[in-house]
């Protein structure tokens, strides 16, 4: 995974989705409307150590999302054109 030093802005997209499945290693999120066209619908991805959790700035596992959840989604792609997520915010008021 890229480190933000070797980014640049065009590099880095935030899109907004519901948690729809959540495996062990995996999330499985539907863009909701106000995204932009290319992030609405359903996406999955492969969610690995370095992927950071957050819920209001505090660290959180990837068994603490839920069904149903509002997230925000920051992808990161590098120069060969790899996407992976950087980060997953969860951004319901209460947990």
């Amino acid at each position: 995974m890229p480190s933000l030093s070797q980014t640049s802005a065009f590099d880095i997209q935030t899109f907004y989705a519901e948690v729809k499945d959540v495996g062990d290693n995996t999330i499985l999120v539907e863009g909701i409307s106000l995204n932009d066209e290319s992030y609405r619908g359903e996406f999955r991805y492969d969610v690995w150590e370095a992927t950071k959790l957050e819920w209001r700035n505090s660290p959180i596992s990837l068994s603490d999302l839920d069904e149903g959840d509002l997230v925000s989604i920051t992808l990161i792609t590098d120069r060969g054109g790899i996407t992976d997520i950087f980060k997953i915010q969860l951004l319901d008021d209460e947990k």
